[in-house]
């Protein structure tokens, strides 16, 4: 499940990263198409894993907004937001994929707290500094989308919320273990 998603991220910061290098406001849209229907697939499939093979509901309301927000990009004609399409997306995809390989490190034992740190700081200040003055310019004429994303941005936070909780833990824990060891 993990490689899926991060190939999934992968797919869509190279998206977003052929997007940041166009100037034709018709390739832009091009491309923030091709990850709208990429995200059409993506979501679906991992909001049913989540449901029918690990039993987990945490992420499905992200899910269907993110779902949502795909269908309102795919249909968009408004300039500015087709022009910051690829930064939307390398920020979001971005950041789920900082999650996705913070998940592998876990996985792998090789997660420090240092690593952690850092990506905790990039993960909180795209979301939150990057993405959102980005979406809130245009809050009054794609309302849909800007509330969409708020409810996202709460959601981003909570996990936030619980990820400097487990680094505090872990860190803890380690400071605990080296007096000891001392």
């Amino acid at each position: 499940m993990l490689k899926i998603n991060l190939t999934f991220n992968i797919i869509y910061i190279l998206i977003s990263f052929r997007g940041l290098l166009i100037q034709s406001l018709q390739s832009i849209q091009y491309y923030n198409k091709c990850a709208s229907l990429i995200s059409f697939i993506y979501f679906s499939y991992d909001t049913y894993s989540e449901c029918v093979i690990y039993k987990r509901y945490t992420f499905i309301p992200h899910h269907i907004i993110s779902i949502f927000i795909a269908y309102k990009f795919y249909f968009l004609k408004n300039t500015y937001l087709i022009e910051n399409g690829p930064m939307l997306i390398l920020g979001s995809e971005g950041t789920s994929f900082i999650v996705n390989f913070r998940t592998l490190l876990i996985n792998n034992k090789k997660l420090t707290t240092k690593i952690d740190i850092l990506l905790f700081i990039i993960y909180i200040l795209t979301r939150n500094l990057v993405l959102t003055p980005i979406l809130y310019k245009e809050k009054n004429k794609h309302y849909l989308i800007w509330y969409s994303w708020v409810c996202i941005l709460i959601m981003s936070n909570v996990w936030s919320y619980k990820w400097i909780k487990s680094i505090i833990k872990y860190y803890n824990k380690n400071k605990k273990l080296k007096a000891i060891k001392h």
